[in-house]
C-alpha cells in the first residue's frame, strides 16, 4: 500500500539542518515542507549534520589555503555524504516506517537503509553536472574528486522513484547528464518565499527606469554581468538606475557605478541598512515595498 505521507530530511552545512528554519536552503525549506504540511501530505521534516568533531577531521582532510577551494572540496567530500546518509538512517523513528522519504539534494543514499518497499523521492535547485556548467566552477578541483562526486550523485539518482526540479532547464541535465529515465524527472518549480501574497500595486510607473537585483551573494547570482549589463542600458537611458539589495558589503567598480544604488542588507524585521550606504529615504521605503520586508 502507498503511504500517504511523506518524511521530509535535509542537512549539511551546505543548506542547513532545520528544515523551517528561513535561512536553510536559502528559506526554500521552511515554506515548501510548510506547504506540503498544509496539503496533509508531510508527516513531519528534519535535518541532520555529522558531529562536530567529525565535521573539524573533514575539514583538516580536504584542507587548503584557498578558502574557496577548501570549501568546494569540502562540500564534495563523498565520505562526508555517506555520514550524512548514516546520520539520517539513525534519526528516523519506528512511526516513520509507514511513510515514503523526500531528500532535498542528492547528496544523501538512502535507499539501502529504506529497503524496496518504500517510495524514495529528491527535489533539487542544482547538480554537480549542471554546476560544472558555471563559468566560475573551480578549474582546479581534482578530475578524481569530481569523478567520485559525480558518480555518487548518478548513484543516488538510480535509486530515486521520482526526482523533482525548479526548473525544465534542470530537469533535463538529469536525463543528458545522469541518464536518469524522462517519466523519472518532474518540473514543479521554485514557488515563491513568502508566507502571504503582497497586495498588488495598481499605480505601478513602468517608466520610472528604476530596475532592482535582490540577493545576497551577488557574484554567484550573475552580479558582475548585472553591472556590465547596466552600464550597456545607461548609454542608452542615462536617468536608469539600478537599486543593489541583499549583499552585506560589496565594492562596486568606478566605471560601472553611474545610476547604480547600493542599498545593502535589509531584514525582514525592518531594521537599517549598512550603515555606511547612502540612499534617498523614499527611494529605501520604495525598495522595502518592492522586496515586500
Amino acid at each position: 500500500m502507498t503511504a500517504t505521507k511523506l518524511i521530509g530530511v535535509m542537512g549539511s552545512g551546505l543548506i542547513g539542518t532545520d528544515p523551517y528554519d528561513e535561512n536553510a536552503w536559502s528559506g526554500s525549506s521552511r515554506h515548501f515542507f510548510s506547504e506540503c504540511s498544509a496539503q496533509g501530505i508531510l508527516h513531519r521534516a528534519f535535518g541532520v549534520e555529522v558531529n562536530e568533531v567529525t565535521r573539524r577531521a573533514l575539514m583538516l582532510r580536504n584542507f587548503s589555503p584557498n578558502r574557496d577551494l577548501w570549501r568546494r572540496k569540502f562540500y564534495l567530500d563523498t565520505s562526508y555524504y555517506d555520514l550524512l546518509s548514516r546520520k539520517i538512517a539513525r534519526s528516523l523513528r519506528e512511526s516513520d516506517r509507514a511513510y515514503d522519504v523526500l531528500q532535498i539534494g542528492g547528496i544523501y543514499r538512502l535507499r539501502p537503509m529504506l529497503g524496496a518497499n518504500r517510495k524514495l523521492y529528491s527535489y533539487h535547485d542544482a547538480n554537480l553536472a549542471q554546476a560544472m556548467r558555471n563559468p566560475q566552477f573551480p578549474k582546479n578541483l581534482s578530475k578524481k574528486r569530481i569523478s567520485r562526486a559525480l558518480d555518487y550523485e548518478r548513484s543516488v539518482y538510480e535509486s530515486v522513484d521520482i526526482i523533482f526540479t525548479m526548473s525544465d532547464y534542470l530537469r533535463s541535465t538529469f536525463i543528458e547528464c545522469f541518464g536518469v529515465e524522462d517519466r523519472r524527472v518532474s518540473t514543479i518549480g521554485a514557488g515563491i518565499n513568502l508566507e502571504s501574497l503582497p497586495n498588488i500595486s495598481t499605480e505601478k510607473a513602468y517608466d520610472n527606469k528604476k530596475l532592482l537585483f535582490v540577493g545576497a551573494d551577488f557574484e554567484r547570482k550573475g552580479g558582475l554581468q548585472l553591472l556590465q549589463a547596466f552600464k550597456v542600458v545607461r548609454s542608452a537611458h542615462p536617468t536608469a538606475e539600478l537599486y543593489i539589495v541583499g549583499p552585506r558589503g560589496m565594492s562596486i567598480p568606478t566605471e560601472m557605478s553611474p545610476g547604480v544604488v547600493y542599498v545593502g542588507f535589509l531584514s525582514e524585521e525592518g531594521s537599517e541598512p549598512d550603515a555606511s550606504v547612502r540612499t534617498n529615504p523614499r527611494d529605501l521605503e520604495l525598495v522595502r515595498d518592492a522586496v515586500a520586508v
